[in-house]
């Protein structure tokens, strides 16, 4: 096979692809500690078996190649798994869609077609002369500053899936190199550069903070979690008393000599309800958590993007200024005739380096400004749309659990049964009534009465006459209420001698 001019733009095949690039497909290559999966890159009429080590290597040589844009953030290889965990399909598809992403950011910078000689070596180059091509791309564009602290940077970038708050909080800015004193040379794009850093570092404290709030929010879904739970549990354990305390008094028929059925019912009902809710609701809290987290996360990689291509462009401008000073310092000691050969030849070296950075600086910036302005509202619609996605959640969540109360609800309804207290008589409950003619007392389960206020259990009082036709209810003294015609012994109150 002849080797393709890895270099010649005009005839790669890039006019053919663009965003509908996908990465699809992969595949285990070698065996023990050499196997790697490799991803199938496919656009147009190209098909290339990529390493995720190849992809990396595309990410910094775009920074390079088109300084100042905006290039999407790939999960660092620290982030793999060790063992055969690295090679499992949930770990595989999770890096293949972040892959596909990678790529499809790619192709929305534009011009990146003609910018980046080395995306035609990624696209075109066998998989076996990849290594050869990419020497030789990057041979033929060098790098004008050093990415070393990028590659740092990657280390943070890694805490990616270990949590929103540790990606947020390990977010650092990219190291800046210090000139002392020394201004560093402008641009005629300065004001806006200094309004576009400004407003990225109020977004990423917005982000720190939404992070904060998703937490709270992802906390009382959690926190309901356990509170429903609870509320089956206990409900279940008094159903267990009272059926205990039924047993145990009346002996094996005592639970079918209870006036009232439906409170058994109405306990399992609950305990049941809550199950099903519990169910819903750990959905529920997996789906906030993946949903908010998620698009905050990506939010959080998205501003590091725009300030690795800030940084980006503070390297070249010290660079330039860093030159611009050499050359001035070069100039000095040329008036002072102080090594004039080596001086003017040094000269001619530097000049023609600044130069090409300061067209580089200048290029950057405008790049900068123009890529904030194609992906500052991608940014701001993913922030839309994540929002929208936790209210549709919500809503559809709040279905669900309307319909689960409404089945419970006939359970609460008792028979034969009205309510005494109206719901503004304070200090009392509502107590169960019984028809006029007694029908519902059993002789052989007696209530028993109880001084609520001191605690103390009283033996069963007997009967009452049987009421005429206008008797109603007899009501339960509560806690908290006090009646002025009974004394705390239960004996009634003494009339005051007023004579």
């Amino acid at each position: 096979m002849t080797e393709p001019n890895w270099t010649d733009l005009n005839d790669s095949p890039l006019s053919t692809i663009g965003e509908d690039v996908a990465v699809t497909n992969p595949i285990n290559q070698g065996e023990g500690r050499n196997m790697h999966v490799v991803y199938l890159v496919v656009s147009g009429g190209i098909e290339a078996r990529r390493r995720y080590s190849d992809f990396q290597w595309l990410y910094q040589r775009i920074l390079t190649e088109a300084p100042g844009a905006f290039v999407p953030i790939i999960p660092h290889k620290r982030t793999a798994l060790i063992g055969e965990a690295k090679y499992s399909q949930e770990f595989v598809e999770e890096r293949r869609g972040n892959l596909q992403m990678f790529m499809k950011g790619v192709f929305q910078i534009p011009d990146i077609n003609t910018l980046s000689p080395s995306l035609v070596t990624f696209l075109t180059a066998p998989e076996d002369q990849l290594d050869n091509a990419k020497k030789q791309v990057e041979a033929a564009n060098p790098s004008l500053v050093s990415t070393k602290d990028m590659d740092a940077e990657n280390d943070n970038v890694a805490e990616a899936k270990k949590g929103l708050g540790n990606l947020i909080a390990k977010a650092k800015t990219v190291t800046q190199t210090k000139l002392g004193n020394m201004e560093l040379l402008e641009t005629k794009d300065e004001k806006e550069i200094a309004a576009l850093k400004l407003y990225i570092s109020r977004v990423e404290i917005h982000i720190k903070e939404l992070a904060i709030c998703t937490e709270k929010l992802i906390k009382s879904t959690s926190d309901k979690l356990i509170g429903i739970n609870d509320l089956g549990v206990k409900i279940s354990e008094w159903k267990f008393s009272r059926d205990d305390f039924l047993d145990t008094t009346y002996g094996p028929e005592g639970r079918l000599m209870d006036d009232h059925q439906e409170i058994p019912k109405m306990m399992s009902a609950v305990a049941h309800f809550s199950d099903e809710i519990r169910i819903q609701m750990e959905k529920q809290a997996a789906a906030e958590r993946a949903t908010l987290e998620q698009g905050l996360s990506r939010l959080a990689l998205d501003i590091i993007g725009f300030k690795r291509a800030l940084a980006t462009r503070r390297k070249l401008q010290v660079a330039y200024t860093t030159k611009d000073n050499q050359i001035k310092q070069i100039k000095k000691n040329l008036e002072k005739k102080k090594e004039v050969d080596r001086m003017s030849a040094d000269l001619y070296d530097l000049e023609k380096a600044a130069s090409v950075l300061k067209v580089k600086l200048e290029e950057c910036s405008h790049r900068l400004l123009k890529e904030s302005n194609r992906v500052r509202p991608v940014i701001e619609a993913r922030l839309n749309d994540s929002l929208k996605n936790y209210a549709i959640m919500q809503l559809m969540f709040g279905e669900k659990v309307k319909k689960l109360w409404d089945n419970l609800m006939p359970k609460f309804e008792l028979e034969g049964t009205e309510e005494v207290n109206g719901p503004n008589t304070p200090g009392k409950l509502s107590t169960i009534a019984l028809s006029d003619s007694g029908e519902n007392l059993k002789p052989s389960a007696p209530p028993l009465s109880e001084d609520l206020m001191g605690g103390r259990a009283m033996p069963p009082t007997p009967p009452p006459p049987v009421p005429d036709a206008s008797a109603e209810l007899v009501v339960e003294k509560v806690e908290g209420s006090q009646d002025p015609e009974i004394e705390d012994d239960g004996a009634p109150a003494s009339t005051p001698n007023t004579e």
